[in-house]
């Protein structure tokens, strides 16, 4: 029964009470980027306008309270811990985010599972009330459709079918301007909607030798 994760407050909310910039300073030495929106500045309709929700505990709170949960009815969900495509320290930042979750009165369950089973799990549908870390690649396209699409692999991830028609569109057209101003109304759709909860765009670093590597070119 995931009816109160199907309500835009209550995803809201869990945004709300995300303090990425904390998690960035301590976990990773800022050395990552906070999200502003699921689309960085560098892709096709990024908009200034869209950005993501601020920290702000309190407006969580009343969100949720809104929503019809509180101290006597607290929001119940379950944490996925498990390792995470494309980076390190994964486990740590759900069970970061878990206190962040509880100081606004959610109840939170850790639930500890082997990476290699979560997608098997997903495959068969036995998640219905859970959030899990992932990352996927800065690809646009993959960044985008990877978790919760019909032009994905549908995982289990919220879908909107509002946006599932409009990426169906950019995916059958090459005229750049019009795939702009569709990621323009897919990045609405998804804020408004809060689909995600964009945290870090993650730089790719590399320790090489110099005596032995002079020269490299990361493809794409």
């Amino acid at each position: 029964d995931n009816k109160h994760l199907a309500d835009k407050r209550v995803r809201q909310a869990v945004l709300m009470a995300i303090d990425r910039k904390t998690i960035v300073a301590k976990l990773f030495d800022n050395k990552f980027q906070v999200a502003q929106s699921f689309k960085h500045p560098t892709q096709l309709g990024y908009d200034l306008k869209v950005k993501s929700y601020a920290f702000d505990p309190k407006a969580a709170k009343k969100l949720l309270a809104d929503a019809g949960y509180g101290p006597g009815k607290p929001l119940a969900t379950n944490l996925i811990v498990t390792k995470a495509y494309g980076y390190s320290g994964a486990e740590d930042v759900v069970e970061a985010v878990a206190g962040m979750w509880r100081a606004i009165g959610v109840n939170v369950t850790l639930q500890p599972i082997e990476f290699g089973q979560v997608n098997t799990m997903e495959r068969a549908w036995k998640f219905d009330n859970h959030f899990e870390l992932n990352g996927t690649g800065s690809d646009q396209w993959t960044g985008t459709t990877t978790y919760g699409s019909t032009q994905g692999s549908r995982t289990g991830g919220l879908e909107l079918p509002e946006a599932n028609a409009l990426l169906a569109q950019i995916g059958n057209t090459l005229d750049e301007k019009k795939q702009d101003e569709l990621w323009r109304q897919v990045g609405e759709i998804m804020f408004t909607q809060v689909k995600e909860i964009p945290l870090f765009w993650l730089p790719i670093e590399a320790v090489v030798d110099p005596k032995i590597v002079g020269d490299w070119v990361y493809p794409g």
